[in-house]
């Protein structure tokens, strides 16, 4: 629907302000001078421009911030509250009282009475929630929990390394970016193909995804599985490696050897069937009211039932750790050191298929690359760098931007093949 409902999620943004919102009923926000409830969103439309003064929302017809709107009018003295048309009229009103305005450039002019109706009213675009515009209120925001990933960098591993809606199709990702790539493939996909997602810790970061308000059906298609219990599963990994990340890394001893931490199988709950809800690898089971602990059990529930279900598709018949290569790509981009990672991944990648590897320093890729090259089982393996130059597209004042953000990280990417083809 293009009506904004009660917890659907929102991208308030103008040319100074951009974030993303929850609609609740009792929050308020703060833009700017200006005081909001998020109730008043409610009944509004996506993707429609608004203006906010008085208390409410009057809905413009422009396409633009720079075009006529209507609002309350301003003049130095705030002694009257006419409506005004246009920037122009505006202009004329502030030349009264500002003798120098006239001599001003016209490009002075209009960021002078931009300022002056910033005061008195708010623009603002409602904006549907895309990945596109998710990665700019993160980038933004909170650009290190993306691993500061260039919107570019994003495009070209959904784009380049073998991501469609085939049915068939499955992805095994890996990240630490909030769920922002996760979630730009489940939009290509439109809920076709299957997407492992393997996550490090507790529980799995979606927080893009449900900012995204994606159907319910593309959801069927992702299944999360903690990489400590794949590993499990292969029973044990033989790689070499020089020295490990960290002597207390969760993923290798102090030889390089990918672990599993061992867990005692105690504080079980099950229901009348004996089937079990919760155990020691998820959270202790907390004293709270009845509602909370059922909300409780049934998100770990869930989280059980998509873990059971990726291992059955990354190990469909059981057996041999070294058989099973089932995934058609493999995407990696974490705050992590890559090289064990994709060393422990590679075995579940088809041969013949792609891998991609991201990162925002060039030294782990170079240690990742060396790792790979060793294996004999990858072809074609490039580290790649996007920059991309920004421009300003103005009416006569068309230029590159003078300053733009320099973070741009770059991609190891490669073809697995099997080494002993000749």
């Amino acid at each position: 629907m293009n009506i904004i409902e009660d917890n659907n999620h929102v991208i308030l943004q103008n040319p100074h302000y951009i974030f993303c919102y929850k609609i609740e009923k009792n929050k308020n926000i703060k833009i700017f001078n200006f005081r909001i409830s998020l109730k008043d969103f409610i009944g509004l439309h996506y993707d429609s421009f608004y203006v906010y003064c008085d208390g409410k929302f009057t809905r413009s017809r422009q396409s633009t911030y720079d075009d006529k709107i209507v609002l309350n009018n301003y003049n130095e003295s705030y002694e009257e509250n006419k409506i005004i048309i246009d920037d122009q009229i505006i202009s004329n009103e502030i030349a009264r009282s500002n003798t120098s305005f006239v001599d001003r450039s016209e490009y002075s002019k209009y960021k002078y009475v931009q300022r002056k109706k910033r005061k008195i009213c708010l623009e603002l675009a409602l904006l549907r929630p895309t990945p596109a515009l998710i990665w700019k209120v993160m980038s933004i925001r909170c650009a290190n929990k993306i691993c500061y990933i260039s919107f570019q960098d994003l495009a070209n591993l959904t784009c380049l390394y073998n991501v469609n809606s085939d049915k068939n199709k499955k992805i095994m990702v890996f990240e630490t970016c909030q769920g922002l790539i996760i979630g730009t493939l489940l939009r290509k996909q439109g809920g076709q193909g299957t997407i492992i997602q393997v996550y490090h810790g507790d529980f799995p970061n979606r927080t893009c995804i449900d900012y995204m308000q994606l159907p319910q059906s593309h959801f069927n298609s992702i299944f999360s599985v903690n990489f400590q219990n794949i590993l499990k599963m292969g029973m044990k990994l033989q790689y070499s490696i020089d020295k490990p990340i960290n002597e207390n890394s969760d993923f290798c001893d102090n030889n390089g050897i990918a672990i599993i931490k061992k867990k005692d199988d105690h504080n079980t709950v099950c229901d009348s069937n004996g089937k079990k809800y919760l155990d020691d690898d998820d959270l202790s089971l907390p004293k709270r009211d009845n509602v909370k602990l059922l909300k409780h059990i049934e998100i770990v529930t869930k989280r059980k039932y998509e873990e059971e279900k990726a291992i059955e598709i990354i190990f469909p018949q059981g057996g041999d750790f070294n058989d099973f290569r089932s995934m058609d790509s493999l995407i990696i981009a974490s705050k992590f050191h890559p090289k064990h990672i994709a060393l422990s991944l590679m075995r579940f990648l088809k041969y013949s298929r792609p891998i991609a590897i991201y990162s925002q320093y060039r030294e782990p890729l170079l240690d990742c690359y060396q790792a790979l090259k060793k294996t004999d089982c990858f072809i074609d393996l490039q580290i790649s760098e996007t920059w991309l130059r920004e421009h300003q597209v103005l009416p006569d004042r068309t230029h590159p931007v003078i300053n733009m953000d320099g973070r741009y990280g770059y991609i190891l990417s490669g073809i697995h093949v099997n080494p002993t083809m000749e």
